[in-house]
């Protein structure tokens, strides 16, 4: 019974793994002037509330930032979607699909 469990409880703690786990729901931030960092992983990440600072690091497949005077630096992602009023989202590389309107701010920084 153990030779049994020891490969299971192998590919178990494997596939758990940082290394081998790929986050597909990505994350939601909302809050009131809090600040945190997510990790995104290629999926889809949205912070709303009132002025937050979020830095997001890796690749994103979507941010979507809504609310007032959030702060959002990312490192990439293919698209970025801000509404609301006064958010600044800033981000390092890449050419996303940008869809801002009112007076938010997304810009390469």
């Amino acid at each position: 019974m153990m030779s049994r469990v020891g490969p299971i409880a192998l590919m178990f703690l494997v596939a758990l793994s940082p290394a081998c786990r790929r986050e597909t729901t990505g994350a939601d931030h909302s809050g009131v002037g809090e600040s945190k960092t997510i990790a995104c992983n290629d999926s889809h990440v949205s912070v709303s509330g009132v002025s937050n600072t979020v830095t997001i690091t890796g690749h994103c497949v979507n941010v979507t930032v809504s609310g007032m005077q959030n702060h959002v630096t990312l490192d990439t992602s293919d698209q970025i979607d801000a509404s609301g009023f006064d958010n600044v989202v800033t981000y390092h590389s890449g050419s996303p699909d940008i869809n801002s309107g009112g007076s938010n701010a997304v810009q390469q920084g």
